[in-house]
């Protein structure tokens, strides 16, 4: 899977998974995904998948919009870690 790099435009950026299988790409995402707690899931979840704004999920999900900000954080980077760590142990793409 190709997705872009340097050399093809301004703010372009090469992906540490260009090159590897989309599949293993997405199987150690969703494994990732699943190690995070259940209000890191949710958290997440309001803002990438439905787009709420900051404001508009804390108070869905009842959070000071503070903590919200701190768990999306700490999700991105414990997802961030993990995939990075998959990558070291994946077979190096072709």
């Amino acid at each position: 899977m190709k997705t872009g790099t340097s050399s093809e435009g301004l703010g372009t950026q090469s992906s540490p998974w260009e090159g590897f299988d989309r599949e293993l790409v997405l199987e150690t995402y969703r494994a990732a995904l699943g190690q995070l707690s259940w209000n890191e899931r949710r958290a997440l979840y309001a803002i990438e998948i439905k787009g709420w704004s900051y404001r508009r999920a804390a108070k869905r999900l009842g959070l000071p919009a503070d903590q919200l900000r701190t768990l999306i954080f700490e999700a991105r980077k414990k997802i961030q870690r993990r995939m990075e760590k998959a990558l070291k142990r994946a077979p190096k793409p072709s």
